[in-house]
């Protein structure tokens, strides 16, 4: 937005300059094309100021009253005795959306856009690159000598090296250190009058660094390609860059008329071919030569050379207002909701976070008694939001906010996992029974089950079985370790033991054996009997 505001107050003030020399529109142009290329750098740099009534809060922090939990306390231990196992404890996991947001495939697009544009304008360069290897430089002759007295006039600091090339329709100026003018074929046919045409019309190019700012434009463009006031400007700016340059020929003495029969001669000699894009410009474009035409025979118009003072002064105003527009800001957004557990209770207390993914900002709220959060004064732009709540999966993903946007998100929390680890030694005794301990029932204090959620009662192992280490790898004094992912059911029993790793098949069925033989108390959610799932490690150590 900021970059097309700047570009579409530079196409305005074109314009209205419409009387006024091209030069001057030419210079206004360019101008606008380096503040828009500084405008993401000084948005960065230059103090913001907003626009409009929106809030300038940075985020609303809501203090928590009343919040009841009763979430596990997180640990992990490890046993070794046979009749003892780590209490299991709850931990969170992540969670959030397995499909790739918008943001990620409108960045996709971008890039491969982007990288289009660009690889044009690279394979533009090879060729002229190219095209210069193969031809002949001129250093001698009427070209020559033309050149360097037209040089002299323009007083240009560094002389242009003048290539006759094989190519029949060719005639470009590029280069800024260095400038070439590759020559078509037919050059050395042309007479002297239309020499002289051609060299004033393209040293002039060189005398105002052309190439130079086209190539800029073209790069802008390319990044921004998805921008049509990007692609107005570049066209407009080859426009008047021609037009300034016919100017100078112009104002050189050659009569507007017969610079303009020349134009027309040289069009239909040089564009008898197809015509091949290339990051230079071109004498004889046939989009433009039209108007180009009808603006030297219009005797009305102002054809004098800007001064320095009036560049100076239009290069300050359009600074100036670039800094301005770059420290603008937009209407923030707020985002706002509330966070749920599975049951559809509220959470109060839950932690929640908003970062920004391009300069890296980090705000925290938490939920109120009632689960509600707030965040307001969100610049526009893409965040990663996460919430959290002790006992519950962690959740994660990516959201998208414009400048003034009213959002409204609900967050639904999903219970976190168990974790049992459990070390298992090899004894002189042969293997027994595994062992099994049963832990007396306890009477759960009453449970009344309200609107407020998050309350977790954690399981408690019942009836535990330990695995024993496999006699079979006792020779090998093999060592390993076994994952297993398992739910604990509304009953207590474990069910749907999955193997996640396992060095060995023995290993795998002793633990997964003792694991299927687990008993647990019921894991209540409020009050209600739900699944939980459970991440069993097992490692197996020979005797020492």
């Amino acid at each position: 937005m900021k970059i097309t505001a700047i570009m579409l107050l530079a196409l305005t003030a074109a314009a209205l300059l419409r009387r006024q020399p091209a030069a001057l529109r030419h210079w206004i142009l360019a101008c606008a094309v380096a503040c828009a290329a500084a405008t993401p750098i000084l948005s960065l740099l230059v103090p913001a100021w907003p626009l409009g009534l929106a809030p300038v809060a940075a985020i609303a922090t809501t203090d928590v009253s009343g919040a009841r939990r009763n979430a596990a306390n997180p640990r992990a231990a490890e046993s070794s005795r046979p009749a003892e196992a780590a209490p299991p404890a709850m931990i969170p996991r992540e969670t959030g959306g397995g499909t790739r947001p918008l943001s990620w495939w409108l960045a996709a697009v971008w890039i491969a856009g982007a990288s289009i544009g660009l690889g044009a304008i690279f394979v533009g360069f090879l060729r002229l690159a190219w095209l210069a290897s193969r031809a002949r430089r001129i250093t001698s002759g009427q070209w020559r000598d033309t050149a360097d007295r037209i040089s002299e006039e323009l007083r240009l600091p560094r002389p242009v090296a003048l290539l006759h090339s094989e190519h029949p329709t060719l005639l470009v100026t590029w280069g800024t250190l260095r400038p070439k003018i590759i020559l078509p074929a037919t050059a050395v046919t042309w007479p002297l009058d239309r020499i002289g045409i051609v060299l004033r019309h393209e040293l002039a190019h060189v005398q105002r660094r052309d190439w130079a700012v086209q190539v800029a434009a073209e790069l802008l463009k390319s990044i921004y390609w998805f921008n049509p006031v990007l692609w107005i400007a570049g066209r407009r700016l080859r426009l008047e860059s021609e037009h300034a340059c016919d100017d100078a020929v112009v104002n050189s003495g050659i009569g507007a008329a017969d610079y303009a029969t020349h134009l027309l001669e040289l069009a239909r000699t040089l564009n008898q071919q197809p015509r091949t894009w290339m990051p230079a410009p071109a004498i004889a474009r046939p989009s433009s030569l039209h108007r180009r035409v009808s603006a030297m025979l219009n005797a009305r118009l102002n054809r004098q050379p800007i001064p320095r003072s009036l560049r100076a002064a239009v290069a300050l105003a359009l600074l100036a207002t670039t800094v301005a527009i770059a420290a603008a800001q937009a209407p923030f957004a707020t985002v706002s909701g509330t966070v749920l557990d599975s049951s559809g209770g509220f959470i109060p207390g839950a932690t929640l976070t908003i970062s920004n993914t391009q300069n890296r900002t980090r705000h925290e709220v938490k939920t109120d008694a009632t689960g509600r959060f707030e965040f307001v004064g969100l610049p526009g732009g893409e965040y990663s939001f996460e919430a959290t709540y002790v006992g519950f999966a962690i959740s994660r993903e990516t959201l998208t906010l414009s400048p003034g946007q009213l959002m409204s998100k609900n967050v639904a929390l999903q219970l976190g996992s168990l974790q049992e680890t459990i070390t298992v030694r090899d004894s002189d005794s042969p293997p027994v029974a595994a062992a099994r301990r049963a832990a007396a029932p306890v009477s759960p204090p009453p449970c009344v089950a309200g609107t407020v959620g998050g309350n977790i009662k954690v399981p408690k192992k019942l009836v535990d079985v330990k695995p024993n280490y496999p006699s079979n790898l006792r020779t090998s004094r093999a060592t390993g370790q076994v994952e297993m992912e398992a739910t604990i059911g509304p009953d207590g029993s474990v069910r749907e033991v999955q193997v996640i790793s396992s060095p060995y098949p023995d290993m795998t069925t002793a633990a997964t054996d003792a694991v299927r033989q687990w008993r647990f108390s019921p894991t209540l959610l409020n009050c209600a009997a739900v699944d939980v799932n459970m991440h069993v490690s097992v490692s197996f150590l020979p005797l020492q």
